[in-house]
């Protein structure tokens, strides 16, 4: 059985075919308002699959700056037992990596009404 878009759309271009010159006018306006339609969705299509490309690409490139996972003190304050517990956390299966992290946030001024908050870690 049809769809109903098909019969709608083979009705439509059912009457709009003939040798009259209105006719012929309809027809060529239909083809080129279906073609504009066609190029709009390939369009669409095609930039979401490069952004979802670039997505993909960006988050790959974010994730090899920082760590996947990174424990902290809520005080702010360092870790007590740091050493253990990069050993304990290093010992546990799959894990690649383990160092140490320093990170405070600063202001940096350039002249009295330039200032910039800056975050130093390493």
């Amino acid at each position: 059985m049809a769809r109903f878009e098909h019969i709608i759309a083979g009705r439509y271009l059912r009457r709009a075919q003939g040798s009259s010159e209105g006719r012929r006018f309809i027809r060529f306006v239909t083809y080129i308002a279906v073609g504009g339609v066609a190029t709009g969705v390939l369009a669409l299509v095609l930039a979401l699959s490069i952004v979802r490309g670039f997505s993909n690409e960006i988050s790959d490139k974010v994730m090899g700056f920082g760590a996947h996972v990174q424990v902290e003190n809520l005080s702010d304050a360092p870790l007590a037992g740091g050493r253990a517990l990069a050993a304990t956390v290093a010992s546990v299966e799959n894990v690649d990596r383990v160092s140490p992290v320093v990170q405070e946030f600063i202001l940096l001024r350039q002249s009295s009404r330039d200032v910039e908050g800056v975050s130093i870690w390493g």
